[in-house]
């Protein structure tokens, strides 16, 4: 039997010792992230061919590793922590990934499912009549709400995905042959319509991040268009990238490259980082600080027991017209041009962010507190092992490869109730200062370095900070980098296009075939998303004053999506009327 062999046989008995093991990173088990599983659901107002789909999402995941993506969770023996460690506590807790050597069809690479309705029009299904209808990002749509992705469980999965961690989970020593105790760790559901294709992607949140997942759906793309030479590879996927560079700032030149070229500039950089000091040393939340803060989120807990997600849309249209209001702000401080005022600069990113706090803040009503608002910060690039950053404009990949993984720490700005409710623009503001020094590679590093000391004591390795600790804690992610909803391109799978307006309820008519040259006059372009959600499968009150930016739709229109109480939804809502009053 020759060795290919063996490993086939190995793998069509479910044998999980001959599975190809990668780790998982200490601080990734660690976050308060760990226990979600995360789901993304594309639409597209074309008929796209599921079997070409899956196909080519098999093929990506038996590349390079890639197929780190294709494995599944295990706990490893408890034998393996060893005592003499200082992070012996949190060792045993830490899970593998055991990918199949050869996949087959009882051990997939992917959990794949497919719903074909394809004799019903989107619009007069039961629940797909839900889907947001917007007619495009710009153009007269208004900023609205919608029903939250937790409404479309059924179009994100199939009913037998698991909606927590648990579900993934076995033992290594469990026998891999199949069911519970081996499922694939994505997933991949296509629901067919008449007139659109939704097309869900879900994984659990301990091993990507929102960037993992564009350079997943870039990779993806590629690989359906018959360029699977130029699919990126995969980076640091058996190092603890985080972990270790925590320990020791000159890991830099050994991960994933590096050598004696440049030593001497990289020195210099190692000594400026061990001497800058932690700019969030003094409010980052340990012992009687912390423990004030755990009494306020519990009393809140205890009190406030209603959380409500929602789905916010901002319009193109509106979107830029916050962001010049935030601009206009800055200049009337400034009193300068645009042109000779380069600090009167915010992004639209800032302006969200500010946008999030003032919601927050005029949703306490009369009796406010001040907010400790805390932001997802990408590393990618931020560290000496994570930069030569491609300009791929996806701001994960490097010349040689992409971190499909999670790769993030907090940013934190505390906000006091006259700045929440004050100008957005000197609020977005702040904030851009705030990030200019803490996405500093020298700042990063401390960060990484505060959730590693956390793990090592067996404690969250969230970076918490808090001025006061008792302020309302706000929390943000910001996916719009990761360009989550242009980085799938699916016009090879596309088999028909569907006139009409572009997510609409008015798209009646009958899809017709696709005919060179007839795109001009298209509302959409075939192949591309239309509309982006995201979905935690199991809500928790524990997610609260949350706020996501999933991404923007072709037109330039924004994709939120929050978890917030019923009085923060009315602030909410009442701040969209006065935007679409404007």
């Amino acid at each position: 039997m020759t060795l290919g062999t063996a490993a086939a046989a190995a793998a069509a008995a479910g044998d999980a010792d001959a599975d190809d093991v990668y780790p998982t990173g200490r601080i990734d088990n660690a976050l308060s992230i760990k226990p979600m599983v995360l789901s993304l659901t594309l639409r597209f107002d074309d008929v796209l061919d599921a079997a070409k789909l899956h196909a080519a999402l098999c093929t990506l995941l038996g590349t390079g590793d890639w197929r780190r993506l294709g494995g599944r969770l295990r706990k490893p023996p408890p034998a393996r922590g060893s005592s003499s460690s200082s992070s012996s506590s949190s060792s045993s807790s830490v899970l593998e990934i055991h990918v199949p050597r050869v996949f087959t069809a009882d051990r997939p690479p992917v959990a794949f499912s497919h719903e074909d309705l394809s004799d019903t029009p989107v619009a007069q299904h039961p629940l797909g009549r839900d889907l947001p209808a917007v007619g495009g990002g710009g153009g007269t749509a208004a900023a609205a709400l919608y029903h939250p992705g937790e409404h479309f469980r059924a179009f994100a999965a199939a009913p037998d995905f698991p909606d927590t961690l648990d579900g993934f989970l076995t033992s290594t020593s469990t026998s891999a042959s199949g069911g519970a105790a081996d499922r694939p760790v994505l997933s991949l559901r296509v629901t067919s319509f008449r007139d659109a294709t939704l097309v869900a992607v879900g994984a659990p949140h301990l091993l990507v991040d929102a960037m993992a997942l564009g350079e997943l759906l870039r990779a993806w793309s590629l690989v359906l268009a018959g360029r699977l030479d130029e699919v990126p590879p995969v980076l640091g996927a058996r190092d603890d990238i985080l972990y270790d560079a925590a320990a020791d700032p000159a890991a830099a030149r050994t991960k994933d490259g590096g050598g004696e070229e440049g030593e001497e500039e990289e020195e210099a950089d190692e000594e400026e980082e061990e001497e800058e000091p932690w700019a969030l040393q003094h409010v980052y939340l340990t012992g009687f600080a912390f423990f004030l803060f755990l009494v306020r989120f519990v009393w809140a807990l205890l009190t406030e027991r209603t959380i409500e997600s929602r789905v916010v849309f901002l319009p193109r249209r509106v979107a830029a017209r916050m962001r010049e209001a935030a601009l206009a702000d800055l200049l009337a401080t400034d009193g300068a041009e645009p042109a000779a005022s380069p600090a009167a600069w915010v992004s639209e990113g800032d302006v969200l962010f500010a946008w999030a706090c003032r919601v927050v803040s005029l949703g306490q009503g009369a009796s406010p507190r001040p907010l400790n608002a805390h932001n997802a910060l990408n590393l990618r690039g931020r560290l000496p092992e994570t930069t030569a950053v491609s300009g791929s404009g996806s701001g994960s990949g490097s010349p040689g490869g992409v971190y499909a993984r999670n790769l993030i720490t907090l940013s934190y700005m505390p906000v006091s109730v006259a700045e929440a409710r004050g100008p957005l623009g000197l609020l977005a503001a702040k904030y851009r200062a705030a990030l200019a020094t803490q996405a500093r590679p020298a700042q990063a590093r401390w960060a990484v370095r505060a959730a590693r000391a956390a793990v090592d004591a067996g404690k969250d390795a969230n970076v918490v900070c808090g001025d006061p600790p008792t302020g309302e804690l706000l929390s943000m992610t910001n996916w719009l980098k990761a360009d989550v909803a242009g980085a799938a391109d699916f016009s090879p799978a596309v088999v028909e296009v569907v006139e009409g307006v572009v997510g609409g309820q008015e798209q009646q008519q009958q899809p017709k075939k696709k005919k060179e040259g007839e795109d001009e006059d298209r509302k959409h372009t075939p192949g591309r998303i239309v509309y982006v959600h995201s979905q935690l499968h199991a809500q928790s009150t524990l997610v609260r004053n949350t706020l996501g930016v999933v991404g923007k739709d072709q037109h330039g229109g924004i994709w939120m999506q929050g978890f917030f109480p019923p009085r923060t939804w009315a602030a909410l809502q009442r701040e969209l009327d006065e935007l679409n009053a404007e």
